[in-house]
């Protein structure tokens, strides 16, 4: 059974990865939380770990191409997609190895795939960025079909200033696409079989979009924004209605956000000057219990898919922290 949140949450380091000297891309853990993805920005390396042990998987992996610059795992965690640049590409586990050809972008879409995300039964990849169409900053995004390698019907456009954040709802009918930290902190949702928006934009992320998370029953949208009070609204995707009031506990922005595995509670990160984990109720939007501080500054964050787990990078480090 999919589990929720403990009446009071504490905070368990699990252990620490290596060290990383460089600069963080991201992290991402895999669908059932057992493997995590940590890319440096500066070097292009990109490291898989065993969560349970905090042992490394294979070698790090390089690319000739590009900067790795966002992962997404298939749904039984075998295998992942990267994207950055001007190229997707996809791997088998568990010493990551080349898993069929690359996709590609047209001339003219440079950083068409700075963001990827994998639909939840892992047939249908979508990928955007900042790209730069024709000289004029409007992003794109695009879904591919896994197996065959070929775009999925129309270009998605109108995404002012870029893509950052890509997330299929959990039956995978929809995708909701967030702008960019420069661009218009809109999130559209988009019905997947016919490329057309399910209803009208989501606005009012002020900084650009932070993190954004469907409920286990693909009832509610939640994205956080990186400042202002209101900083985790909530959304009926079905129809661009807000579901009642905005969380407004985290005063510098919220990092990262997760619902519980059973629906019932979402946890977030904050961000900048106010850095603890609170703890929501998922219906009523007020907070179940104390907030459990954290004392560093992270420049990347994660949480796995059920909320129970939490990767954080600083002072060089990555952290695995268990939520219990």
């Amino acid at each position: 059974a999919a589990r929720g949140f403990a009446e009071r949450p504490a905070l368990r380091l699990l252990g620490t990865l290596p060290r990383h000297p460089n600069r963080l891309a991201g992290l991402w853990f895999s669908p059932a939380g057992r493997t995590l993805a940590s890319s440096e920005a500066d070097t292009g390396l990109l490291r898989l770990w065993d969560v349970a042990s905090q042992e490394p998987l294979g070698e790090p992996l390089t690319s000739a191409h590009v900067a790795f610059l966002s992962v997404a795992f298939g749904p039984d965690g075998t295998w992942f997609a990267t994207g950055g640049g001007d190229r997707a590409e996809f791997w088998r586990m568990p010493s990551p190895r080349p898993d069929g050809e690359a996709l590609g972008a047209p001339d003219h879409a440079v950083d068409a795939f700075e963001a990827v995300v994998l639909s939840p039964d892992g047939t249908t990849l979508a990928t955007g960025g900042p790209a730069l169409t024709y000289g004029q900053d409007i992003a794109e995004v695009r879904l591919w079909d896994v197996a065959s390698r070929t775009q999925l019907g129309r270009t998605l456009t109108g995404h002012g200033g870029g893509v950052e954040k890509l997330a299929f709802g959990p039956e995978g009918a929809t995708l909701a696409v967030g702008g960019s930290v420069e661009g218009d902190g809109v999130v559209r949702v988009w019905d997947v079989a016919s490329r057309a928006p399910v209803s009208e934009p989501l606005t009012g992320h002020q900084g650009g979009v932070g993190e954004m998370a469907f409920s286990p029953d693909g009832a509610t949208l939640a994205v956080s924004a990186y400042v202002g009070e209101g900083v985790v609204r909530f959304w009926d995707p079905a129809t661009g209605v807000r579901r009642g009031e905005p969380l407004t506990g985290h005063s510098g922005g919220v990092r990262s956000l997760a619902y519980s595995g059973d629906g019932t509670a979402l946890v977030t990160l904050g961000a900048q000057v106010e850095r603890g984990l609170r703890f929501w109720d998922a219906e009523t939007h007020e907070e179940r219990s104390e907030p459990v501080a954290m004392e560093q500054y992270f420049d990347q964050s994660a949480f796995s898919a059920d909320g129970l787990t939490l990767a954080t990078h600083e002072d060089e480090v990555i952290r695995l922290w268990a939520i219990e």
